[in-house]
């Protein structure tokens, strides 16, 4: 009986479904107790209910969680059909005889085992239900948990590599080519703004994301100078897309690390954001030098993040595909509208 006790504790969702049970029970009451040739209720109805209801609470709050949910089948139906059995037979050799002794008490009857077992299935599916509701409701709110930790470990990931690179120019800048340090702190406080105080939902407006993208991609372009170039093609997208905050600025962060890292020239990278029936697509190629890159293209915690919150947030509803052909690399990704 100590199982039972620990299964059985009195938090908000337990009192819940307690009363709902309650209900279940009050609705079968009504529903057995009333004769419809007589239209009176037959108030020794509630008696075989009730010998159903302890074998149901038995099932749901012990069996279930001892035997069911522990893949312990046989036990399982071993001692439920025990159970079942025990109070199909007071219903036939006690309550029958008690209130039914000229008719139903006067022999015995194998087929009304049915009854019974139709009263305990309505109390024992309604658990498995309500078990199945509340699984469910725990996943989805461990599903948003973990996107949220997942954007809090990218941006953790992001901010000092982004901030390092660009401070190194700003400085640069500053001592030879002043009059666009103010350019460049522009763009550089408009993305960690937005990274910071724009992007904390599970969905943001592809408008802003675009935006965002643009003034990085531009300060990319200003610590390449001379050695290549980032172009960025997009469509202009109404204020109610929306799309997973951070995901086309990995890749291009992956794309832009590992082409300037491997050449010393000639660089070249190009993303593109457009729509394809009700799919929004992204494409990012960059060009590099697989004999001087130092890290493998494919791997790496941010991408490896990305796909996770994918697969949180869109479900098998994106296509993802990474490519590598001689000295491109190619991302493609389609998210739904």
């Amino acid at each position: 009986m100590s199982s039972l006790k620990k299964t059985i504790n009195l938090n908000s969702d337990n009192l819940r479904e307690y009363c709902l049970f309650s209900l279940v029970a009050i609705l079968l009451f009504l529903v057995k107790m009333y004769d419809r040739f007589t239209g009176a209720f037959q108030w020794y109805e509630s008696i075989f209910i009730l010998n159903g209801v302890w074998a149901a609470l038995l099932i749901n709050y012990w069996f279930i969680p001892l035997y069911f949910y522990k893949k312990r089948i046989k036990q399982f139906i071993l001692f439920s059909f025990a159970v079942i059995a025990i109070s199909f037979l007071i219903d036939e050799f006690l309550f029958e005889k008690i209130f039914h002794p000229h008719t139903k008490g006067l022999e015995f009857n194998l087929i009304s085992i049915f009854d019974t077992i139709t009263n305990i299935s309505i109390f024992v599916g309604y658990k498995l239900a309500w078990d199945a509701f509340t699984k469910h409701k725990k996943i989805l709110t461990l599903k948003a948990l973990l996107t949220e930790s997942q954007l809090e470990q990218l941006k953790t990931q992001i901010n000092p590599h982004f901030l390092f690179n660009n401070l190194n120019n700003l400085y640069s800048y500053s001592l030879d080519d002043p009059h666009r340090t103010p350019e460049i702190i522009l763009k550089l406080s408009s993305v960690l703004r937005y990274m910071l105080y724009e992007c904390n939902e599970n969905k943001v407006p592809l408008a802003g994301e675009i935006e965002s993208l643009k003034n990085y991609i531009d300060l990319c372009n200003i610590q390449l100078e001379e050695r290549g170039v980032i172009t960025f093609d997009y469509n202009n997208f109404d204020s109610e897309t929306m799309v997973l905050p951070l995901v086309f600025l990995v890749y291009v962060e992956n794309a832009f690390k590992h082409a300037s890292s491997s050449l010393a020239k000639n660089i070249q990278i190009s993303v593109c954001i457009g729509l394809e029936g009700d799919f929004i697509t992204f494409s990012c190629k960059n060009n590099f030098l697989n004999k001087n890159n130092k890290q493998q293209l494919g791997g790496g915690i941010g991408l490896k993040n990305v796909e996770e919150r994918l697969k949180v947030a869109y479900g098998n509803k994106y296509q993802l595909h990474i490519d590598k052909e001689e000295d491109i690399f190619i991302v493609s990704l389609k998210l739904p509208q």
